[in-house]
């Protein structure tokens, strides 16, 4: 089977009708494997063709150069008769991508609120046009694939809507922006809570930046992978239970810098409340 060919007309084409596995150019600055085509490597995928339906490609948004410019319009002529999402992301076909969706969703109101302000600003040119194509792009992407449960409820508002117009007049995309950050941080703080109740063992608020300790065999471990020996963990708490001078005590590999509230040895500042904590934990006060 032949695989390096001269045209890049050639290669698109028979990666759009996926006519065989592979085809490069001679300088292998152009190629394609299996549903995605790349420019100069695969650093850069200039668009994939949907698994579950050829008709359907997810074009790369970026381009990096004037020559991947080029393969990217050789590209999009050979798809000029498929359905084409133009998104930053567009490894789509593996089963987990849900960070990739929501960045792509994210581009696409980014899009649009770029072409409205620029519909706003113009004296004769409309973009009517160019914002009609990325909310029809955009509610066929989460139509697609069934993603509308990531979107904030300000987002399936701006969805639903159909005439441009009404576009113009009642989406305020400050707002959007905002319930979006407030979406994120929800759900990376509930998921930051679930990934340090594991790591513990035990239920206790997170807080950010905070160092936390947990029990390992013989070691007690902090929330930033060093590890000190526990009975010398514990000689070290009673010192400073007891008030006695710690400065420059040694603990496993490391050395006490200070306590000012805080235990600093480090890198690692320990809240009085953690060691407390873990001391309970170990029965250190009986």
């Amino acid at each position: 089977m032949k695989k390096v060919f001269t045209s890049k007309d050639e290669i698109s084409h028979l990666w759009a009708s996926q006519a065989q596995n592979e085809a490069t150019n001679s300088g292998r600055n152009f190629f394609y494997s299996g549903l995605t085509i790349y420019s100069y490597g695969y650093h850069f995928a200039i668009a994939q063709i949907y698994a579950k339906d050829n008709n359907i490609v997810f074009v790369n948004s970026n381009s990096y150069s004037n020559t991947t410019s080029g393969h990217q319009q050789t590209v999009k002529y050979a798809i000029n008769h498929k359905t084409v999402f133009e998104v930053p992301f567009v490894a789509l076909n593996a089963k987990y991508c849900k960070d990739s969706h929501i960045k792509n969703i994210k581009y696409y109101l980014s899009e649009i609120e770029r072409f409205i302000n620029k519909h706003k600003n113009a004296r004769k040119y409309s973009y009517k046009g160019e914002i009609e194509s990325n909310l029809n792009q955009l509610q066929g992407y989460v139509k697609l694939f069934k993603i509308r449960s990531l979107l904030t409820k300000a987002e399936k508002e701006l969805l639903n809507i159909s005439d441009i117009d009404t576009l113009f007049e009642n989406c305020d995309f400050t707002r959007i922006r905002e319930k979006r950050v407030k979406s994120e941080t929800a759900k990376q703080k509930k998921k930051l809570q679930t990934n340090l109740n594991a790591w513990t063992g035990c239920k206790i608020p997170y807080k950010h930046g905070k160092v936390y300790l947990r029990v390992k065999g013989d070691n007690i471990e902090t929330s930033q992978s060093a590890n000190v020996p526990i009975k010398e963990a514990k000689i070290l708490y009673l010192r400073i239970k007891t008030g006695k001078d710690i400065k420059g005590f040694k603990i496993g590999y490391y050395t006490v810098i200070s306590l000012n509230g805080d235990l600093k040895i480090g890198c690692h500042s320990i809240t009085r409340d953690e060691m407390n904590r873990i001391a309970k934990e170990l029965n250190w006060d009986n």
